[in-house]
């Protein structure tokens, strides 16, 4: 998806949708392979599931109101905090420094309520900037 919007110039919303489309296929693939094999947990996939399709669904409304621009920021965010959490994990996996791998824990987590935060709080500000009554100067 980052490809799509930071190097081909597709619009974001285009590019969230064409990523959704293509993650159904992939992860539903993945899916059915896994499930063969006999390692899918019906009590912990159906509560994922539910949270996944009720966050897709906020999500995808969410970002429909916030600016396309905002919107680009907030990925980056989460792709250099992603990064860095990674790369934390990797210096724990090379050093064995446990604690690294909390950090790295707590790094993408943080990133993730950051940046879904700063989507809805966006995405709120926007509904209020819509529902105010505007005013007619000329009207006074």
């Amino acid at each position: 998806m980052p490809a799509l919007f930071y190097l081909i110039g597709v619009p974001v919303p285009v590019a969230v949708r064409t990523d959704l489309f293509e993650i159904v296929f992939s992860g539903g693939i993945g899916s059915f392979l896994y499930a063969q094999s006999g390692a899918v947990d019906l009590s912990i996939v159906v509560p994922l599931l539910a949270g996944s399709a009720l966050g897709a669904r906020l999500g995808a409304a969410a970002t429909s109101l916030v600016e396309e621009e905002d919107i680009k920021v907030y990925f980056g965010v989460m792709l250099l905090l992603g990064a860095v959490a990674v790369a934390i994990r990797e210096i724990d996996n090379a050093i064995e420094m446990l604690v690294l791998d909390t950090v790295s824990l707590a790094i993408i987590l943080g990133a993730a309520l950051l940046v879904s935060g700063a989507v809805s709080y966006s995405a709120v500000r926007e509904l209020r900037d819509e529902a105010r009554p505007t005013t007619n100067a000329a009207a006074d």
